[in-house]
């Protein structure tokens, strides 16, 4: 640090010095260029403008007509003014007291020509052409003379002012130059000495030659971790020392990164893997599913029908049981009907039994009334023939009302038997009206037993709709899973092939877990001979 601060007040000094002399140079040009030079120039100007107004004098003096004259007067007007405006610039321009002095003599020349170059034109007009020959040139030339004789005085003042600016000029770069070469060589030594310090000192914090740091720098750029280079014995903080702590520390992680890229490849394989294997078995169960909905929908609907068919039957067996109590009161009103046949059977056999003795009875009377007839002869014989057909007809009736009797005799006992058969079918039916209704009831059970039953099934079949969702959406998150686990193989893929420009030596490779140590290279990464 103190040698480049050495060097550095060197390299200050030298540049104070330079522009120091430099800014002296500079005036002394600012100075020709803006003054002395300038006035050179304007100075020959207002000679040349001189020169002008003399030549139109001489025109003004021979001029033989009125056009030339005022031609004349035309030109020593705008020679005067050109004059007049150098003669301003110059005066703006003066520098030094002799300059002055010069310029104020030049002006009363000035004024004393103007004044004697103003009575040529009259006189010529006036028709003194040779008074005014002799004023130009016994008076006005004298003058002119003068005046050209300032105007050189002030040229030869700046030119010399401009001579001794660059003698000075010339002077300063002179001592400038030598003291730049001083000031140089001085720096020159000075860095020499601090570049050899800085050089050891450097090659001490190198550790080694700087072409040895590049090739193992370079090496390492390169991928290749298994360069090393021989470090000195008591080299403990030098950059060649850091430069292989870094590839030491650089080899091990690229090692474990080696390693972790192996195995996120392989993983990403098996979860890839393991995510297709998952969506075709997560495929299959979403079109079990599929089928198990539809079958549990056909289910529905059956069960459906069924307990809209048990609730037709229950209405059915309801009906049937009401039907069957009309006909248990109706088979009641049967029995009551037959057993009051029944009587009026036993009453009307009784009528017929007592008709049955009436003409028993009249038949006996009949008989007497023959036998009575017979006893009374002739006079009996119209009331035999009465008592006989009144016999006829009893006996008529007799059979008859005992054909009567059996009849009813015989109807009583079908009546009897059917009021028997009517009273067994009263029971049947009343044992069927018991059955419709224990029948009503299972089948009352069974609707409600189906209503619920198809409840139940609706919330299943909503259950597997809402699991064929969730295994829908769960297809496509395993077909995602399997997409991210196919990019995470192909960036562990491309992860393995970035790493793998790396070599590793074989010391690195043994320290990473299930890693094989690396193959012998096929030469050898010996450090290169350095110069």
């Amino acid at each position: 640090m103190l040698g480049f601060s050495i060097l550095i007040l060197f390299m200050a000094a030298l540049g104070g010095t330079s522009l120091y002399i430099m800014g002296k140079i500079n005036a002394q040009l600012v100075d020709v260029q803006g003054n002395w030079m300038p006035s050179v120039t304007t100075a020959q100007t207002m000679l040349a403008e001189m020169r002008a107004v003399n030549l139109a004098q001489y025109r003004a003096l021979t001029a033989d007509n009125a056009q030339r004259m005022q031609d004349a007067r035309t030109r020593i007007t705008a020679a005067l003014g050109r004059y007049t405006k150098a003669s301003e610039q110059y005066r703006h321009l003066i520098s030094s007291p002799a300059e002055q002095s010069a310029y104020d003599e030049l002006q009363a020349l000035l004024a004393r020509y103007i004044q004697i170059g103003d009575q040529l034109p009259q006189s010529v007009e006036q028709g003194k052409e040779e008074e005014a020959a002799n004023t130009m040139k016994d008076t006005l030339y004298p003058v002119r003379t003068a005046m050209e004789a300032k105007i050189q005085q002030i040229i030869k003042i700046n030119q010399e002012g401009a001579a001794q600016a660059v003698e000075h000029g010339q002077a300063s770069y002179a001592q400038s130059h030598l003291t730049i070469i001083a000031f140089t060589l001085a720096a020159a030594l000075a860095g020499l000495g601090i570049a050899l310090l800085i050089s050891r000192r450097l090659t001490r914090q190198l550790g080694g030659e700087p072409g040895e740091a590049m090739w193992l720098s370079g090496q390492i750029a390169a991928g290749n971790l298994a360069a090393r280079l021989e470090l000195k014995s008591n080299d403990n903080g030098s950059l060649m020392r850091s430069l292989m702590i870094m590839r030491d520390q650089l080899s091990g992680l690229v090692g474990q990164i080696q390693h972790a890229s192996t195995s996120i490849h392989v993983a990403a394989q098996e979860i890839a893997q393991g995510n297709i294997d998952l969506s075709q078995r997560t495929e299959e169960q979403a079109a079990s599913l599929e089928e198990t909905a539809s079958s549990m929908e056909e289910l529905t609907s059956t069960v459906q029908q069924n307990a809209g068919n048990a609730k037709q039957a229950s209405s059915m067996a309801s009906a049937g049981a009401e039907v069957a109590r009309r006909g248990e009161a109706e088979i009641a009103d049967v029995v009551a009907t037959m057993r009051e046949m029944s009587v009026s059977s036993h009453q009307m056999s009784d009528i017929i039994s007592v008709i049955e003795g009436i003409s028993f009875q009249t038949n006996i009377l009949a008989l007497n009334a023959a036998v009575e007839a017979a006893r009374a002869g002739e006079n009996g014989r119209g009331f035999a023939v009465v008592a006989s057909e009144v016999r006829a007809l009893a006996q008529r009736s007799s059979a008859a009302a005992k054909e009567i009797k059996d009849l009813i005799e015989d109807s009583v006992g079908r009546i009897r038997n059917g009021s028997q058969l009517v009273e067994a079918a009263g029971a049947t039916i009343a044992e069927i009206m018991q059955s419709s209704v224990r029948t009503t009831d299972l089948m009352k059970e069974i609707a409600a037993a189906s209503e619920e039953q198809s409840a139940g099934i609706g919330q299943v079949n909503t259950a597997i709709v809402q699991m064929d969702q969730v295994t829908q959406q769960n297809a496509a998150l395993v077909e995602e899973a399997a997409a991210a686990a196919q990019s995470m193989m192909q960036q562990a893929q491309a992860l393995t092939a970035a790493v793998s420009v790396f070599k590793l030596d074989d010391q690195a490779l043994r320290t990473l877990p299930g890693m094989p140590a690396a193959p012998q290279l096929g030469r050898s990464l010996a450090t290169p001979a350095l110069s």
